[in-house]
This record gives structure tokens, sequence and C-alpha cells, in this order.
């Protein structure tokens, strides 16, 4: 069974509104959000890693299932990307690492804008 493009995109949406009704908006840095990332990857390997036993044990009821979590998981690391690209968008100040609202997930305003 083929999954639409459109309906991969509104699970990848839904995913993101998910995340920010639990964690509210999030800022940050370059490399904690790599670290998140990573994490959520690593929930990709896992499953595959289980898919392929299963499949190898003859299991297809197993495998089926760890086929539904890999898709539930790479939706989780496409969403993770997309709040990446959001919080750059948001901060797009320059200084990148240096930048208190994408360091420590404060408040603040950049030169040039309005408090």
């Amino acid at each position: 069974m083929a999954i639409s493009t459109s309906k991969v995109l509104a699970a990848v949406y839904d995913e993101r509104v998910r995340q920010d009704k639990k964690w509210g908006q999030q800022n940050w840095s370059p490399s904690f959000y790599l670290a998140i990332l990573a994490e959520e990857f690593g929930e990709v390997a896992k499953e595959a890693v289980e898919y392929t036993i299963a499949g190898l044990k003859g299991n297809e009821s197993a495998r089926m299932f760890r086929r539904t979590n890999i898709v539930k998981e790479l939706i989780q690391v496409a969403a993770v990307a997309v709040a990446w690209i959001e919080a750059i968008d948001r901060h797009d100040c320059g200084v990148a690492e240096a930048c208190p609202c994408i360091t420590y997930q404060t408040e603040h305003k950049h030169a040039g804008e309005q408090a």
C-alpha cells in the first residue's frame, strides 16, 4: 500500500502540532537540535533492526508491527527537522550558538526588533 506525499506531510504536520502542545515552542541551539534528531533517528534504527529480525524469524505479524513503528518514528524525525527549521527561521540573528534565546529557551529581542 503506497502512502501519498500529501498524507505523509499531513502526518508530519499533525506531529508538529502534537509536539508544540506537549512542549511549547522550542528554540534550542543547533547542537541540541542535532542531539534530539539523533535520538529520534536512533529509534528508527532500532525499529529497522527489529523489523529485520522479525523477518528472519518468519514472524510476519511482528514484522508488520515494526513496519508501522518505523513509519511513526520517521514522521517524528521529519517533525523534529521541521521544528529545527522553524527555530532557525525565528532566530536568524547571526550569532548562532551564542544567541541566548536559542541556548537557554529564554525570550529576548534581537537588535532592531520591537520589545
